[in-house]
């Protein structure tokens, strides 16, 4: 699976005959329809433990909304996401849904100005994180060194993102499309499972890499 999300990162080189000379950006709001591959940090890291619990690797599907300021340069986004990945505990292994969800801001490098037709950004938001393992008694895995309380709660969120898109000229009910690859990153401080021995796990990394098809729709 990391080898197909790495492929995913030469999609684009096959978009860019696409791109054309692109107009100046003439639409306020996008919504983005994306998929692609996530992958997950180790839910009981920072203590010892002889077995390693995280989500499999695997594929997530996903939309972003964006709103941009006048200039095009500035935007405010919301995002969500959701995949169903296998967890292996050391004594039974369980499909759990992963949904990640955030709001934050959106900065372009450069203005989507005419004749620019790839256009890098940056994200920053906050949101939630909800791993799936269902609300139930509490489950003690020793070799794991990790305890799960079963209240079911959400985890706070600082979300992260890096990506571009690729502006075209195409169109689809009069309103512009065109390309978006991303790279996300929900870092969760604290882990879902707690030590046996107290304290708290390491902080869980989330990445998601994903490749999207942007719609714009009204027109400043």
């Amino acid at each position: 699976m990391k080898r197909r999300i790495l492929n995913l990162l030469l999609v684009p080189l096959l978009l860019l005959p696409l791109a054309g000379r692109a107009r100046a950006q003439e639409y306020r709001n996008d919504a983005t329809w994306y998929a692609g591959g996530v992958l997950f940090g180790d839910l009981n890291a920072g203590h010892l433990a002889t077995t390693k619990v995280k989500p499999e690797t695997g594929w997530n599907v996903g939309i972003t909304g964006q709103h941009w300021a006048s200039s095009g340069r500035v935007g405010f986004r919301v995002n969500g996401s959701y995949t169903n990945r296998p967890v292996d505990f050391p004594d039974r292994t369980r499909n759990i849904g992963v949904t990640m969800a955030d709001a934050g801001f959106v900065l372009r490098f450069l203005p989507a100005t005419e004749g620019r037709s790839v256009a890098p950004y940056v994200g920053v938001g906050a949101g939630i994180v909800y791993y799936g393992f269902g609300a139930g008694p509490r489950m003690v895995f020793p070799e794991a060194g990790a305890v799960y309380e079963g209240d079911d709660h959400v985890n706070f969120a600082v979300a992260g993102s890096f990506g571009f898109d690729i502006r075209t000229n195409l169109k689809w009910d009069g309103n512009p499309v065109g390309f978006r690859l991303e790279a996300q990153d929900h870092w969760v401080p604290k882990s879902p499972l707690d030590p046996i021995n107290g304290g708290d796990f390491n902080a869980v990394h989330n990445v998601q890499i994903n490749l999207g098809v942007y719609s714009g729709f009204g027109i400043r």
